[in-house]
């Protein structure tokens, strides 16, 4: 770490960039020291009604530290709950554009690909901008799931299941800002003109940690096969939750590749 946190004023600020400029590259990436590090930084300053974010800036693969994109996404996550969101930047073309996004998703924040690094100062901008306009912290969307239904949340949002309950982590929401969510819903054979109605419940706290809670119901209505084929196919629903769907079963063949190789790893040692 060069730098403990410390008001930026002008002279702090020209220090800094002092010591940037001195940096020499060493051929190693270790990812989890400079972020970890970042992130105690800020778990020991808390901003009372202010927003806690690391940046995580890389352009080369994790091979120093913890290297483990299990690992690295399990931090993530449990830094999330303890009030330290983490977005990531990639810069080029050498770095893992599946850990950053997984480490930004689980984490709470943002994943952004930077070509070229003239761009870096506007897609910080736009983080700061973001972080300037959330109305909404650690919002969760949980679900009420009836006997027989089963419900399948497609991608890898952070969410767990207790008993018939779906509770989904969705961090910070900024103004204006759009969520899609993606669902596989199953329900038990009945007849028509019956329905099978899901509770969902809404949960945010605002900036002052006051928490709000709004209720919905989503009813699935049992019609005639005649009436279902009739009826409307929203094309980009389904080929964005298709893509969702993808990129989920990728990201576990790749957690399962690893896993054999650990085996061999292992199996050889022990050989």
């Amino acid at each position: 770490i060069i730098s403990r946190s410390a008001q930026l004023t002008p002279a702090r600020r020209d220090e800094l960039v002092r010591r940037i400029d001195a940096l020499k590259p060493g051929g190693w990436t270790d990812l989890s020291g400079g972020w970890l590090a970042g992130c105690r930084e800020v778990a020991d300053h808390p901003g009372g009604e202010g927003i806690g974010r690391a940046l995580l800036l890389t352009d080369g693969m994790a091979n120093r530290g913890i290297t483990d994109i299990e690992e690295l996404t399990h931090h993530a996550r449990e830094l999330r709950q303890r009030g330290v969101a983490t977005s990531t930047f990639g810069v080029g073309l050498d770095f893992s554009e599946h850990l950053l996004e997984a480490m930004a998703e689980q984490g709470g924040g943002h994943f952004y690909y930077i070509e070229r690094p003239d761009q870096i100062p506007g897609m910080f901008e736009r983080e700061l901008g973001n972080l300037l306009t959330v109305v909404a912290r650690e919002a969760f969307l949980a679900l009420d799931i009836p006997r027989g239904v089963a419900v399948e949340l497609l991608g890898n949002l952070p969410h767990e299941r207790a008993g018939e309950r779906l509770r989904i982590f969705l961090g910070d929401i900024y103004g204006g800002e759009r969520r899609a969510l993606f669902t596989r819903v199953i329900t038990p054979p009945d007849m028509p003109g019956t329905s099978v109605v899901l509770r969902g419940e809404l949960g945010y706290a605002d900036l002052s940690g006051h928490t709000t809670t709004v209720a919905a119901t989503l009813a699935f209505s049992y019609v005639r096969e005649a009436e279902v084929l009739l009826a409307p196919v929203v094309a980009e629903v389904l080929e964005r939750a298709g893509e969702v769907e993808l990129a989920a079963a990728t990201a576990q063949a790749l957690r399962l590749e690893r896993a054999g190789q650990r085996l061999v790893v292992r199996h050889r040692r022990g050989g």
